[in-house]
């Protein structure tokens, strides 16, 4: 599992779509819309042992730590991915 970390307009979605799009199911808020929607994909995505890229800013601890204690209990091995984009340039996106 990949834990996408970085501001909105950092390039994460591009990165994945250039990397990720045949091999990774790809779960976005800004694609579902939803917290809840997002959540129930998430452990749907757990128990089928999907591969899969968490593609949202993930800013906290605290975000990252409850996706990461699920995937670990379901035996994933998560690998987080910062992007460490400027402000400047995430804001001009």
């Amino acid at each position: 599992m990949l834990l996408f970390i970085g501001l909105q307009g950092s390039g994460k979605s591009t990165f994945y779509a250039r990397r990720f799009l045949q091999s990774h199911l790809r779960l976005s808020r800004d694609l579902l819309r939803s917290a809840n929607r997002e959540d129930v994909l998430f452990h749907a995505t757990l128990a089928l042992k999907q591969r899969v890229v968490l593609d949202n800013t993930h800013l906290t601890p605290q975000t990252r730590r409850r996706r990461i204690d699920a995937a670990h209990a379901e035996g994933y091995r998560v690998v987080g991915v910062f992007f460490d984009t400027p402000v400047a340039v995430a804001l001009a996106r």
